[in-house]
């Protein structure tokens, strides 16, 4: 019940970010954020309410594997876009193909590694989730230390 109420309010604030302020290139991506993180919740909503009462559990369990694969991969993907954008480091040709390059991991994924019935290898992603975290961050803390007006700063 919990996680079916995240999925909610995680899609309610994607969707008001996104009608506040859609044409914003951060706003977007902040409302990609929470609209892929909310496919996590919902993932396991499925999974526990009504994979055990279907009659098809392969296409439940795939719509599952799905949902997750979706939150696992494109929720850092999407956070490091927003860094990217939100931070202004970048010119809007750079943000343009680095939208395109750093898809590449998600694509690898999905090609070595495929959604169903395999589960999601951690221990790969990794390798890349966690540089696109981190690096999200240091964009964040970077344009926050760079920012000169006070309340914008706060």
């Amino acid at each position: 019940m919990i996680l079916l109420l995240l999925f909610v309010l995680l899609w309610i604030g994607g969707a008001i970010v996104l009608l506040i302020d859609h044409k914003n290139s951060a706003s977007k991506w902040a409302s990609v954020i929470a609209f892929v993180g909310g496919f996590g919740g919902l993932s396991v909503v499925i999974e526990e309410n009504m994979m055990p009462y279907s009659a098809s559990s392969t296409v439940v369990k795939l719509i599952v594997d799905l949902l997750s694969f979706i939150c696992h991969y494109v929720t850092p993907y999407a956070f490091l876009m927003f860094s990217i954008t939100y931070s202004g480091l970048f010119s809007l040709i750079y943000q343009k193909r680095l939208t395109y390059i750093l898809l590449t991991p998600i694509l690898f994924m999905a090609i070595k590694y495929p959604i169903y019935p395999i589960s999601v290898p951690y221990h790969i992603a990794l390798w890349w989730v966690a540089p696109y975290i981190v690096f999200g961050i240091c964009l964040l803390l970077l344009s926050y230390i760079k920012e000169t007006h006070p309340i914008l700063k706060r």
